[in-house]
């Protein structure tokens, strides 16, 4: 099947609302409009997908160039693009019509929101029509500025094509499927001086074209910034965000708070409806109502309980509970970090001790002659003290917060991570005066209380930067 995609305009109501980026580059959970709709495409066996962008804008043209150049999540893109501004959806259609001679074609235009299962339906109905009949798929949802009212009869034959509703129960959903014989009278339209897609469609009726009315759910055009949160919904974007217990992070709840809520604001921008639990209020009904593919949850809870519920997602979990059951215990990342050749404290030293309980918060300095009394406790970690300036750090793969000269921390920090399996990090290490250092905590998923903004930020691109 050939497909093609109108990416030409200019998204002026989107960039009045705050929205910078590009209609076709404008980000909707963890795809960028047009790369979902050619994700779709692909799986629906594209041999070419033909796209016309503005010439406005580079950033388009350079997307659509890296694409073909390099692919979509590793595969190759069958694509052909055009550069050219033009004043409506029907004169973008013709800039392109020369490439879409010769076969059936699917063409939609890039702010396009649409059930991917409803569209695999109409796929197939495209593919089964006649050579000389085209599917226009319809919805019953109305919310468009200027929707074009669709007149069917009891066959779902579409007789016309209105501005006003006139008892017809569908609108156009934007979506076309088009005989290459449509194109004869596309540029008889262009030739006649008349602008419109919709005036195209009621010149296939005059023409005598069968084209059958395909209804599909609920369709939705992004033109405004509310319109990303009903697409996201349309398609079942969640985030669930799980806040850490206060027993866990004494004194911290606050901040907690704060760094959940800079995320899920990032989110609900990217089309994700946010919920926000407390840990001890987790049940595995919210857990197993969200799909593999569009929901991720967002977790600090420690407790085995919600860790426990949350190994049973399907979803993405950030932190992985795995990985937080392993950090919950200071003996087995210290354990770790011995065993990998990690920068920790010594074990002896002349200068006194740290005596940590394995889980919770109780740590205590105690002088070496003190010793002898927790050294049988197989339930504390007891670690020399290190001279030195205290640093925090915080990270989120592949992301820093804390100063760039301390650049073997940063690498060795990010290295434990790894070995955790944690995405969400922090912890604390002590700079000798010789530049040396010893990390003596590492936690998963800190309060950011330093850099929250510049955090909230990486953490919610870590998400949309995750592949199907």
């Amino acid at each position: 099947m050939r497909y093609a995609i109108i990416a030409a305009g200019e998204g002026s109501r989107l960039a009045c609302e705050g929205i910078s980026e590009p209609k076709p580059l404008v980000r909707l959970g963890d795809d960028v409009l047009i790369d979902r709709l050619i994700r779709i495409f692909m799986q629906h066996d594209a041999d070419e997908i033909v796209v016309i962008c503005n010439d406005r804008t580079a950033q388009v043209a350079s997307h659509l160039a890296r694409l073909q150049r390099d692919g979509l999540q590793g595969r190759p893109v069958p694509l052909r693009f055009v550069v050219k501004s033009t004043p409506s959806s029907m004169h973008s259609l013709f800039e392109i019509s020369e490439f879409l001679e010769g076969k059936p074609f699917i063409l939609t235009t890039v702010d396009t929101i649409f059930s991917e299962d409803d569209f695999a339906k109409y796929v197939s109905e495209v593919e089964a029509a006649r050579d000389d009949e085209g599917v226009m798929a319809v919805t019953g949802y109305v919310d468009d500025e200027s929707p074009l009212y669709v007149e069917t009869d009891n066959m779902m034959n579409i007789r016309g094509f209105h501005d006003e509703p006139n008892r017809q129960p569908f609108i156009s959903a934007g979506i076309y499927g088009l005989p290459p014989k449509a194109l004869d009278t596309l540029r008889r339209c262009v030739g006649r001086g008349e602008h419109r897609m919709r005036n195209f469609q009621r010149a296939l009726v005059s023409d005598g074209f069968r084209l059958k009315a395909f209804p599909m759910g609920k369709v939705i055009d992004i033109d405004h910034a509310t319109d990303i949160q009903k697409a996201g919904e349309l398609i079942g974007l969640k985030a669930l965000l799980v806040k850490r217990d206060a027993a866990f992070s004494p004194n911290a709840e606050v901040k907690d708070l704060a760094i959940l809520r800079a995320v899920g604001d990032r989110l609900e921008k990217r089309g994700y409806a946010v919920e926000m639990v407390e840990e001890k209020d987790l049940s595995m009904f919210q857990v197993s109502h969200l799909a593999p593919r569009t929901s991720y949850v967002f977790s600090m809870a420690r407790s085995e309980r919600a860790l426990d519920i949350l190994k049973r997602a399907t979803c993405r979990v950030v932190n992985a509970p795995e990985a937080v059951t392993l950090c919950n215990s200071r003996i087995a990342i210290d354990r770790l970090m011995r065993e990998n050749d990690i920068p920790c404290a010594p074990e002896k030293s002349d200068n006194g001790y740290w005596v940590k309980s394995d889980r919770g918060h109780d740590v205590k300095f105690v002088k070496a002659e003190e010793l002898s009394s927790f050294a049988s406790d197989p339930s504390l970690l007891i670690t020399a003290h290190v001279e030195g300036r205290e640093v925090k750090f915080y990270g989120v793969r592949n992301s820093f917060f804390f100063p760039e000269e301390f650049e073997s921390v940063r690498y060795e920090a990010e290295r434990l991570a790894g070995l955790v399996g944690l995405d969400v990090y922090g912890g604390d290490c002590i700079v000798r005066p010789d530049g040396t250092f010893a990390i003596i905590d590492f936690n998963d998923w800190p309060s950011f209380s330093p850099c929250r903004e510049e955090a909230a930020d990486n953490i919610s691109e870590f998400l949309l930067r995750q592949a199907y």
